[in-house]
């Protein structure tokens, strides 16, 4: 329409530099009413993932395996040094140690997937994603079970249901946070089991950061550096895990607990459940055996932050 008119024509045909024109507008060219496949949309590759909570126990207690159904051990109970000087010719006393049976089942833990054949042969990176989203699943079950679970029926009994109570030895002045777990640390040293982590929610880990002193400084964080978080010289394990908001568990994760994989995270696919064959479905297996031990439920020290007065 502006290319066509006539006085843009006499513009271009002659020697003027500038002139203002006047040019009648007609409808503008929109998108509006185009047919539907005129204009393709760009399509990006892969496949956009949800994000997922990042799993931690795993690497913090010891691993081991197993081949049988149950983990059997003998525990230690108590020690009774009766040792002492003796003098010649008389009777010398008896000690005495206490030890304790304690057993432990292996545990199933699994899900099941149904697709049909053409889709998974049909879209190759479909089956990747079932795939790890699967595995994915299993593990965070996985970690709720090794922290929480209650040993009912089939359930693992967690490391948090046998934990210490947080019970500090004394109080501090206008404690925080920061005291708690300096707190916990000694009640974990005073059962022989010196720590070796905290973890905790990512929000009382910031609070716990962002502590100032009375010029307004940083206590513990500097925001330039570049070391991972700590706190009285052991890692901290910050989590999204809302179980964990407003509180924290301290303990000897390596000493205190281990790990027995019986059978490993595997992914089974079949086509002969049910009524798969005839409809071209597949079902798809993802599934686990392992056994928990909690060799010293002193080991681990569980427990809430203090919450700070008003005017602190």
């Amino acid at each position: 329409q502006v290319i066509s008119a006539d006085v843009l024509k006499e513009i271009n045909s002659s020697i003027q530099s500038s002139k203002r024109i006047s040019i009648p507008v007609q409808a503008a060219l929109t998108s509006t009413g185009v047919a539907e496949g005129v204009v393709e949309p760009q399509r990006l590759p892969g496949i956009d993932v949800a994000p997922k909570q990042r799993l931690f126990i795993r690497d913090l207690i010891a691993p081991g395996k197993t081949t049988s159904p149950a983990i059997f051990w003998v525990q230690q109970t108590g020690f009774t040094n009766k040792a002492s000087v003796v003098p010649e010719n008389t009777t010398k006393p008896y000690s005495d140690i206490e030890f304790a049976t304690k057993i432990t089942p292996v545990t199933t833990i699994a899900h099941m997937f149904k697709a049909s054949k053409q889709i998974l042969d049909d879209f190759a990176q479909l089956q990747s994603l079932v795939d790890a989203e699967m595995r994915y699943g299993l593990k965070f079950v996985e970690e709720q079970e090794i922290l929480f679970g209650d040993g009912s029926g089939a359930h693992l009994h967690g490391i948090i249901p046998q934990a210490s109570k947080y019970k500090p030895e004394f109080s501090v002045e206008k404690q925080s946070g920061i005291d708690d777990l300096r707190l916990a640390m000694l009640q974990a040293q005073l059962a022989r089991l010196p720590a070796t982590g905290h973890v905790l929610h990512f929000i009382d880990w910031a609070k716990i950061e962002l502590t100032k002193d009375s010029l307004g400084r940083y206590i513990l964080a500097n925001p330039s550096a570049l070391i991972g978080p700590t706190l009285w010289g052991l890692p901290v394990v910050a989590t999204e895990s809302t179980a964990f908001k407003g509180k924290f568990l301290t303990g000897a994760f390596n000493a205190g607990a281990q790990l027995f994989d019986r059978e490993e995270t595997n992914v089974v696919i079949s086509t002969e459940n049910t009524d798969d064959f005839e409809k071209n479905m597949i079902s798809i297996r993802c599934e686990e055996r392992l056994a928990l031990a909690v060799k010293r439920p002193e080991a681990f020290v569980y427990g809430d932050f203090t919450v700070p007065t008003s005017g602190e």
